[in-house]
């Protein structure tokens, strides 16, 4: 009976045994180019800069290679933010930080924003690269991370590392270099507000004599005089002109300027304004040109001339004063 006992107790184990499966390797990918941190340094941006927009030297980019070990069912690798900042409404794939105004996005290096937060974010549609098929299942691809404006007003401050980092890893498998798949962001910002130096800042342009018999109805007018004001900025920015004078306008011409009072003054004409060959109305701004380049100076053309208001015209000083404002934005 004992040996009975042995023979199935051996028999037994014998049959186990040959149902065990053959172990498989675990699947893991590894790269010396993860966990890594992108610096951008001291970051200013211009108070100019609209809403949506990349600050200034955010941009980096960082290269990761490496390879994998064992049987792989997906070769897609993704990006998925792990930090604790919220999407921004209105501009999908951009992530609050630790600054007021400043948002954080990963693009991958086709440069689509890469939207998806968590461990187990699904961000394919927008993949950070692939797993080769072949024996040595290596991989190699490049992102870019970058800062973008989300408010009028931005605070300042040093980025959280802890806040902002994101992973990456093959989707559905494992993450590169285990748990080490990180990308932080390093930088610190400040508010830069842009100034603009105006040259000249007074100016007298003489339109000359002229006959009372030059004007011979009204909307007759003189030759142009033409003359400059160069405007030069710290940062780039949109410039508006605009024309108003202590002398007020004609109440039938909105561009055309009064002349200055006085007993000895010429009556029935006035002076009118172009920028760059657009009529200068009164206290209307008009767009300057293109936009303005950071230390560049910008060469606004002007134009004026007498232009006739009134069916008869009297001789006299014809004088007007007038200011022109810039903007910028």
């Amino acid at each position: 009976m004992n040996m009975c006992r042995y023979v199935f107790a051996l028999l037994v184990l014998l049959t186990s045994a040959c149902l065990v499966p053959h172990a498989q390797a675990a699947t893991s990918c590894d790269s010396a180019d993860l966990p890594y941190t992108l610096d951008a340094g001291t970051l200013s941006v211009p108070t100019t800069l609209d809403i949506g927009g990349v600050i200034p030297g955010s941009a980096k980019t960082h290269t990761v290679n490496g390879s994998c070990t064992g049987t792989m069912t997906n070769h897609t690798l993704i990006s998925c933010y792990y930090g604790t900042g919220t999407e921004v409404p209105g501009m999908p794939g951009v992530y609050t930080t630790n600054v007021d105004g400043i948002g954080i996005e990963l693009l991958n290096s086709s440069g689509q924003i890469v939207r998806g937060k968590g461990y187990s974010c699904d961000t394919t549609a927008t993949p950070i690269g692939t797993v080769s098929s072949d024996s040595g299942q290596t991989f190699s691809f490049s992102y870019t991370q970058r800062l973008i404006k989300t408010a009028s007003h931005i605070g300042s401050g040093t980025l959280s590392l802890a806040q902002d980092p994101y992973g990456f890893g093959v989707f559905n498998s494992v993450g590169i270099s285990g748990a080490r798949n990180t990308s932080h962001y390093s930088a610190t910002v400040s508010e830069r507000t842009a100034t603009c130096s105006i040259d000249p800042l007074n100016l007298t342009v003489t339109l000359g004599n002229f006959p009372v018999s030059q004007f011979t109805h009204v909307g007759s007018y003189t030759a142009w005089k033409y003359f400059n004001i160069t405007a030069t900025c710290t940062e780039e920015v949109n410039l508006t002109a605009s024309v108003t004078s202590a002398n007020g306008i004609n109440s039938q011409y909105a561009d055309v300027l009064n002349l200055t009072p006085g007993s000895d003054s010429a009556t029935g004409v006035g002076v009118r304004m172009l920028l760059d060959g657009v009529d200068l109305k009164y206290d209307y701004p008009i767009p300057v040109g293109g936009r303005a380049e950071p230390g560049v100076p910008d060469v606004i053309p002007f134009a004026v001339q007498y232009y006739q208001t009134d069916a008869s015209v009297t001789a006299g000083k014809a004088n007007t004063i007038a200011t022109i404002d810039l903007e910028y934005q």
